[in-house]
């Protein structure tokens, strides 16, 4: 198997920085490629790395490290910054930058949580969406959480 063409950079994003990696050089005819959200909040995106092979499918593979996560910039805390709106933002700003116009969109856990978020935007050129291993309802996740703690023996 060859070396899959790789490069780095970042993007500039609301006064900072967000760092992305692309594998793949180019689309062959019909097939779009894939934008990797990770994880999170706080997670990199080194874990989905190994979706990179897609690339040898004739599509260019883009992960980015969220604002605040992995080699993007690291913001001073500002909690009202921390919005799902704020993450919608900075999508299409790394799809504006890298002239993703047409694209499958996978989220793995928070990633997607919001890629379900952005897909709710109707955004164009969104392709399909992947969910993979994300909670359907927070609500009901928070609810399930709490009696699980509630089952535990009092010394836990």
């Amino acid at each position: 198997m060859e070396t899959l063409p790789v490069r780095e950079g970042t993007i500039p994003f609301q006064g900072y920085e967000t760092w992305y990696r692309v594998a793949g050089n180019g689309e062959e005819p019909g097939k779009f490629p894939l934008l990797c959200l990770h994880g999170g909040p706080g997670a990199a995106h080194d874990y989905l790395e190994s979706l990179a092979i897609m690339a040898d499918t004739g599509r260019r593979v883009i992960f980015y490290d969220q604002l605040g996560c992995g080699r993007s910039a690291i913001p001073e805390s500002k909690p009202e910054m921390w919005t799902v709106e704020l993450f919608i933002e900075e999508i299409d700003a790394v799809r504006q930058a890298l002239g993703l116009d047409r694209i499958h969109l996978l989220g793995q856990s928070w990633g997607g949580m919001l890629a379900m978020e952005y897909a709710l935007t109707q955004p164009s050129g969104l392709e399909s969406l992947i969910v993979a291993s994300s909670p359907a309802s927070m609500i009901q996740w928070v609810e399930e959480a709490n009696r699980l703690r509630e089952d535990l023996p009092p010394e836990v």
